[in-house]
């Protein structure tokens, strides 16, 4: 069974994933920690994350491992568990620009194809039910308005929401989506067949709940 969860940045994707997945005795695949991955060894190695050339060059260099568990993942970038490291705001940053790359991408999808083959899955993304798994048993598409993705975002970093801090997130979140809508490679669209939630004036319980209905009513 595969279950898509795409949407924008901050619109509370990998959440309501855990959840759906844990109570329906699934794994939750997080794709954006893969790309995380890759703008993590980048900034390690000091490769620009928008170079699409040198990133190319470092992707034959560089070995990601994802593995699946009850509890999360654990992601190893040659070798090193990094699973931690992903949430850094550079890390994040990169993480849109280097998944404008076709190489990039086409690698990603390769493994997130696999773990397809391998478990039942709650994936979530921007590009999974419509790019990775366009035939997945059920998808969804999570949405909320702009200013309460950037108070989720702001809180996902413990940074307290003030008027200067929620400005500057929007401005980063619409710049976010602005590239990820735009790329010539599986851009940030609702997918055909997917149901549409806009969680801004939901609880994530309510979230979960609606996702499971749709699920167990089929």
């Amino acid at each position: 069974m595969i279950i898509t969860i795409d949407g924008p940045a901050g619109a509370g994707k990998t959440t309501i994933a855990k959840l759906v997945a844990k109570r329906l005795g699934a794994h939750h695949i997080d794709s954006g920690a893969m790309y995380r991955a890759v703008a993590l060894a980048a900034l390690d190695k000091s490769v620009d994350p928008s170079d699409s050339r040198k990133v190319a060059e470092l992707l034959s260099k560089i070995e990601i491992i994802y593995i699946p568990l009850p509890s999360g993942f654990e992601l190893f970038l040659n070798g090193e568990e990094v699973s931690k490291r992903l949430r850094l705001a550079e890390v994040t940053a990169g993480s849109s620009a280097v998944a404008v790359h076709p190489r990039v991408r086409k690698h990603m999808v390769s493994i997130q194809r696999e773990l397809g083959r391998k478990y039942d899955l709650v994936m979530e993304g921007r590009d999974i039910g419509s790019f990775v798994f366009p035939d997945a048993d059920f998808k969804f598409y999570l949405d909320a308005g702009i200013e309460e993705r950037a108070r989720r975002r702001l809180m996902q970093y413990n940074i307290k929401p003030t008027t200067k801090s929620l400005a500057s997130t929007i401005d980063d979140i619409q710049e976010r989506d602005r590239r990820d809508s735009s790329r010539q490679i599986a851009p940030l669209v609702i997918p055909r067949g997917a149901r549409i939630i806009d969680s801004t004036d939901l609880s994530i319980e309510e979230v979960v709940e609606e996702i499971l209905k749709a699920v167990k009513g089929r």
